[in-house]
C-alpha cells in the first residue's frame, strides 16, 4: 500500500540552496566541545559508556529518573520515553493521540508538521492565527475546542514568532481542555529559552493529566548533534500506546547519546542561559536597527531563539538573497501562515555581520 507523505516545504525550498548559510535555523550556536568544556568544567572529549549494548525501548532509566525529577517534578520517571530526536516524538505522540476524522486545533504561524502530521492521519485541523501582538484569541478558541475537538496542540515558546503566554494564560487554556475533554500536546522544545528565567512555564504533562510534553536535545540545549527527544505523559494506557508505536520506529535511542545527556541534566541552566545571553545580545542589536526600517519590522517575542520579521513580497525577496549572497531564510508559508515575512535566527554568534547583509539587500 503506497504512503503518501509529502514533503514538508521548509525542506523543499532549503533544498534550493543546500551551499548557502542558513540565518532561520531555531536552534542557537551549537556548542563546540571546547565552549562546553570551559562552561561547565568537565571533559566532554571522554564521555563514558560503560557497554555498547542495546537501551531499552522506554530509554535509559537512570537517565528518564534524572529528568523526572529535575524537569517534570509531578511526574515518575515510567511517564518519560525517550525517542530519536523530536520528529521521532511528534509522530508517536500524533499516531497515538489522532484518528481519522477527529478534530484538532492548533496555532498559526505554526511549525508545519504540528499540522501535517495530524492531517495526513486523515484529521480535520483547525488553524487559528495568533493576532497582531502573537496573542491568543480566547473565543475562536473556545468555539474551536467546543467543536468535538479531540486535541490542541501547543508550542510556547513558540516557533517561529519567539512568542510566549503567561502561566495565567496557560491555565485559562487548560480549563478549557478539561470543560470540552480536550487532550493537549505540548511542543516544549524552547522551554529553558525564555529571555526571562521568570517567564518559564510548567510543563504542561507536570499539571494536566490528558496531556503529552515534548523536548529535544537540538533546540534549548543547542546540541543537534544529539538525536535524543522524549515524551512525557502521566496517563498510562496512553504511554503504553506510544510506546507500542515506537517499537516499530527507532525502538531505541543511541547509548553514546544518553551518555552524553546523562552529563548534561545537571548543567541545564548554565547551557541555557549562554544561549540565552546570546539571543537578548543579538536582539537588542535587531531592535535597534529596525527602529523606523522602511522594509523591515517585528513584533518581537520574550522567548526562543528566533523571531517572525515582516516583509512584502518575502518569497521573491527570499528566494534572490539566496541566490545572490548565499544566506539562507525561511519565508512565511514555510510555517502555514498568510503573514508575509520570514523566521529570523536570534542565537547565532556572526548575527551583527549577516544581519548587516540582509539587512541592506533589495530586490
Amino acid at each position: 500500500m503506497e504512503k503518501n507523505f509529502k514533503n514538508l516545504t521548509m525542506m523543499s525550498w532549503s533544498d534550493r540552496w543546500p551551499n548557502a548559510m542558513p540565518l532561520s535555523n531555531s536552534n542557537p550556536e551549537p556548542f563546540t566541545a571546547a565552549e562546553l568544556s570551559e562552561l561547565t568544567g568537565q571533559d566532554w572529549l571522554a564521555l563514558p559508556l560503560n557497554d555498547l549494548d542495546y537501551q531499552t525501548a522506554q530509554g535509559d532509566p537512570n537517565l528518564r529518573s534524572d529528568m523526572a525529577q529535575q524537569w517534570y517534578p509531578k511526574c515518575q520517571p515510567n511517564d518519560v520515553m525517550l525517542c530519536a530526536g523530536a520528529q521521532e516524538a511528534l509522530f508517536i505522540a500524533f499516531q497515538t493521540l489522532v484518528k481519522s476524522g477527529e478534530h484538532v486545533v492548533c496555532f498559526t504561524p505554526a511549525f508545519e508538521p504540528l499540522i501535517l502530521m495530524p492531517e495526513q492521519i486523515g484529521a480535520r485541523v483547525t488553524k487559528l492565527p495568533l493576532g497582531s501582538n502573537w496573542e491568543i484569541d480566547f473565543n475562536a478558541l473556545e468555539d474551536a475546542l467546543k467543536d468535538h475537538a479531540k486535541l490542541l496542540v501547543l508550542n510556547f515558546p513558540h516557533n517561529p514568532t519567539g512568542a510566549h503566554i503567561s502561566i495565567e494564560i496557560l491555565e485559562e487554556i487548560i480549563q478549557l481542555c478539561e470543560k470540552y475533554g480536550v487532550w493537549v500536546l505540548s511542543d516544549e522544545v524552547f522551554r529553558g529559552l525564555e529571555h526571562n528565567k521568570n517567564d518559564r512555564l510548567p510543563a504542561v504533562a507536570n499539571i494536566y493529566p490528558q496531556a503529552v510534553s515534548l523536548g529535544v536535545m537540538s533546540k534549548a540545549f543547542a546540541l543537534p548533534a544529539i538525536r535524543l527527544g522524549w515524551l512525557v505523559c502521566q496517563d498510562k494506557n496512553t504511554y503504553q500506546q506510544m510506546l507500542e508505536i515506537k517499537n516499530h520506529l527507532s525502538i531505541c535511542v543511541s547509548g553514546l547519546d544518553v551518555a552524553f545527556m546523562k552529563k548534561m541534566v545537571p548543567f541545564d541552566e548554565l547551557i541555557w542561559q549562554r544561549s540565552v545571553d546570546l539571543t537578548n545580545q543579538n536582539k537588542k542589536l535587531l531592535q535597534k536597527a529596525l527602529i523606523n526600517h522602511p522594509t523591515f519590522h517585528c513584533q518581537m517575542g520574550t522567548a526562543s531563539a528566533t523571531c517572525f520579521i515582516g516583509c512584502q513580497n518575502d518569497q521573491i525577496w527570499t528566494a534572490s538573497l539566496a541566490q545572490n549572497h548565499q544566506l539562507k531564510l525561511l519565508p512565511g508559508f514555510c510555517f502555514a501562515t498568510e503573514k508575509q515575512g520570514f523566521r529570523l535566527s536570534l542565537g547565532q554568534k556572526n548575527f551583527k555581520q549577516t544581519m548587516d547583509t540582509w539587512l541592506n539587500y533589495s530586490v
